[in-house]
């Protein structure tokens, strides 16, 4: 029971520092792409545009159905919606903007107030993955739930599932669309940090109770093999 317990213990401070590594690379990653020029979206290839996280691109195209509702996005307390457009560039080809927040109305039947440009735009902002919204518990929370119109709110976005119910579909990756452009809304982008210390330190505290139950399991056999045994009694 002992050794499982710290075998448990060490694989989450095992698991802790790999997630320290993981936001280290994501970070690294961020800062290589602050200063390239900016990806011109109708060049490049589905392949191409995915291995760009978090370089700043550009577009011309127009926005369209459909309008998804990110749900349960916070921002100072308040629950709301990150709002996603499609945007179709000149090439015919549709990605993803992440126009920004907006608070959700007092009830689950109202919607907020979503305009859509109506004529060709130019479009700059920051390719990037979907936001993180969890663990999905199943299948159903992943699809987009008709809300109105050409309106759709969405747990999580999963792109399988989105190019499935929306042909054509849309390419690998979200623009969060710049803090200058027009027909966005309020847009404070969670951009990679150097957090990666919070990570080290569990790992720390992790693998000290590991230790300790090590210690303690040791301190416990060491008195158990000095333990005077008591012989059995002659019949």
């Amino acid at each position: 029971m002992a050794l499982s317990v710290i075998a448990l213990l060490a694989s989450l401070g095992a698991w802790q520092l790999d997630r320290a590594q993981q936001k280290r690379d994501l970070h690294e990653a961020f800062t290589r792409q602050l200063d390239a020029p900016p990806l011109e979206l109708a060049l490049q290839s589905a392949a191409e545009i995915e291995a760009q996280a978090w370089r700043a691109a550009s577009g011309r195209g127009h926005y369209g159905p459909p309008v998804m509702l990110l749900d349960n996005r916070v921002r100072d307390g308040r629950v709301g919606y990150e709002i996603l457009s499609a945007f179709t560039l000149e090439d015919g080809r549709r990605i993803l903007v992440d126009r920004g927040w907006l608070p959700a109305p007092p009830t689950r039947d109202e919607l907020p107030r979503i305009a859509l440009p109506a004529d060709a735009v130019s479009l700059r902002g920051r390719l990037a993955p979907a936001p993180s919204t969890g663990i999905v518990l199943s299948e159903a929370a992943a699809q987009p739930e008709a809300i109105g119109g050409d309106t759709w709110r969405v747990q999580h976005v999963d792109f399988t599932t989105l190019n499935e119910r929306f042909p054509p579909g849309f390419l690998p990756m979200l623009v969060y669309l710049d803090a200058g452009e027009p027909a966005g809304y309020d847009r404070e982008w969670a951009l990679p940090a150097p957090d990666d210390g919070k990570h080290t330190a569990y790992a720390v505290q992790w693998f000290a109770m590991a230790a300790a139950v090590a210690v303690i399991f040791l301190i416990y056999l060491r008195r158990r093999a000095a333990a005077p045994t008591t012989a059995n009694p002659s019949p």
